[in-house]
């Protein structure tokens, strides 16, 4: 491992003996199959990425809708991630938070930028991350995408 990414990162903080396991064990196990829950968020992204791109950039097929679920989402969960990505779509344009984002861009002095890899080393910890989308409002703005309670249970409290 060269580089520690936030996901991996998470793992050493919750579990140390996972993240050896998961990361630098000679004999890793396989990785989990996509599950709903994982898949509701790469739904989205497809749905959310290909809009932002189709207004900013030039026509690119790895950033059709089609195309991103199909590299995003596993097959035998693709179905299922297609509409509930579409139904969280559907809900971040009604609720004015897509429009706000296309604001903040067009202030933007630069174009913005879809999955790229970021590298940074902090405190002798070479980190690495991959986010959806950059743009520059005098500062540099990168923001990833999460969907959080998708498939949690209604009601329910810590």
């Amino acid at each position: 491992m060269k580089r520690l990414s936030p996901t991996a990162l998470h793992c050493w903080e919750k579990d140390r003996e996972v993240f050896y396991c998961r990361y630098l064990s000679p004999n890793r196990p396989p990785r989990p199959p996509q599950t709903n829950p994982m898949s509701v968020g790469s739904g989205f992204d497809a749905y959310v990425k290909a809009a932002a791109h189709t207004i900013y950039c030039e026509f690119n097929m790895e950033y059709e809708v089609g195309t991103l679920l199909r590299e995003q989402c596993e097959e035998h969960v693709r179905e299922w991630a297609t509409k509930a990505g579409e139904w969280c779509w559907d809900r971040y344009q009604a609720s004015g938070v897509f429009e706000d984002l296309c604001k903040e861009i067009d202030k933007s002095g630069t174009k913005p930028r879809f999955e790229f890899s970021l590298k940074e080393e902090i405190g002798g910890v070479p980190l690495q991350g991959k986010p959806d989308l950059e743009f520059n409002v005098g500062v540099p703005f990168i923001h990833d995408w999460k969907v959080n309670g998708y498939c949690g249970t209604p009601g329910a409290t810590c």
